[in-house]
């Protein structure tokens, strides 16, 4: 189901490529283009050949994209923490970078996060690193451009046309991703510029949530995040994308100071107004709902419900599902399998690349998996 989403959402690309290649044709722009960049003749051969780069092609595409943002982000004095690109993942790991597969399909279209060690400037900064991943796409779609110039026919025709291609790519991919919009509860790049534009509380808001995130990636547990920053991110409308996300956050830090019913609270609100973020973009509330109701709430029921209702996310922490898993199996009384799933989240856990909140998430399994041993030991 995954590579078959994956597959469409290229059929869409390629839909949306035709578009602006008729539009091309029929204004005459296309007959202009090629008298600049030169015409191109392959045999079959050469047309077997060039297909068989075009995935190569789609790859660095994506990688420029991709690293344009990290670039952006080092200029922005972010920190880099992680990158997707197809089957490949490069992740910071406790301070050390790993690289390894990507088993996640559905972020082989291209995923690079960077975030602040503080709050300073944080308007301009956010929207360098928004601006230079479209940006990295255009400027070397100009360079494939200004080469096909210069060479002026000289290039061998496969060639030729993979640079053609790697240039009509470029332009796509970059004014693509500068459409303002969101998907799988998250911003296009054109989305967080607009939203970056605005003035006012609700931006102060969003703002603070990335000032916090980068706190949480650098590794200071949701205790020690500063209580200003999550009131001025709980001012978000409760109902919205970034509202949610806000609860969240605050769930977290009340949790780790020890105050279960103020969690809970935070929870709920953010619950009640998880279909603001989707199916997939919600799924972390929900497995937080999940171990909370199964660990803290004394509702096995909702806590399954919450569990079977989060699909899986390329946004979610990779021990989180399991951890969420360990509780409810274990409040419905399925010690092994719940055991099982708990020295799971564990591993993964200790791997996180987010270690503010993993290590907190570390300590409360731990916790649960002490209750566990003291109960066996009872019996």
């Amino acid at each position: 189901m995954k590579l078959l989403k994956l597959l469409l959402h290229f059929a869409v690309g390629a839909l949306v490529g035709m578009g602006v290649g008729y539009l091309l044709v029929a204004t005459g722009w296309a007959s202009e283009v090629l008298e600049l960049v030169g015409r191109v003749e392959l045999g079959p051969g050469g047309f077997a050949l060039f297909l068989a780069g075009i995935p190569v092609l789609l790859f660095f595409l994506v990688l420029i994209h991709e690293l344009g943002h990290l670039t952006g982000g080092r200029l922005a004095d972010f920190r880099a923490y992680l990158l997707l690109v197809g089957p490949l993942r490069v992740e910071r790991i406790r301070g050390r970078w790993t690289m390894g597969l990507n088993p996640r399909i559905a972020t082989w279209g291209g995923l690079a996060a960077s975030a602040p060690d503080d709050a300073r400037s944080l308007r301009g900064r956010m929207a360098l690193y928004a601006a230079s991943g479209p940006g990295a796409n255009l400027l070397t779609g100009g360079l494939a451009l200004a080469l096909l110039v210069t060479a002026a026919g000289t290039l061998p025709p496969v060639l030729h046309a993979w640079v053609m291609a790697f240039l009509l790519g470029s332009f796509l991919l970059g004014i693509l991703t500068l459409i303002p919009g969101q998907a799988a509860g998250m911003y296009t790049d054109g989305g967080r510029l607009l939203r970056l534009l605005r003035t006012g509380p609700e931006l102060e808001g969003e703002l603070a949530l990335i000032a916090l995130t980068g706190l949480s990636l650098a590794g200071r547990r949701p205790r020690t995040w500063p209580e200003a920053l999550v009131g001025q991110a709980l001012t978000l409308p409760p109902d919205s994308l970034m509202g949610v996300f806000a609860r969240q956050v605050a769930y977290l830090r009340t949790l780790d100071l020890g105050d279960v019913e103020g969690a809970q609270g935070y929870l709920d609100e953010a619950l009640a107004h998880r279909d603001a973020v989707g199916k997939r973009g919600g799924a972390t509330i929900r497995l937080h709902g999940a171990f909370f109701y199964a660990v803290h709430g004394g509702d096995p029921m909702r806590a399954r419900a919450l569990l079977d209702e989060a699909r899986e996310s390329p946004l979610e922490a990779r021990h989180l599902r399991p951890m969420a898993e360990a509780a409810v199996r274990m409040a419905e009384g399925d010690e092994a399998g719940g055991r099982a799933k708990l020295d799971e989240a564990l591993i993964l856990a200790g791997a996180s690349m987010d270690r503010g909140s993993s290590g907190a998430e570390e300590e409360w399994l731990n916790l649960l998996q002490r209750k566990v041993g003291h109960q066996r030991a009872r019996v």
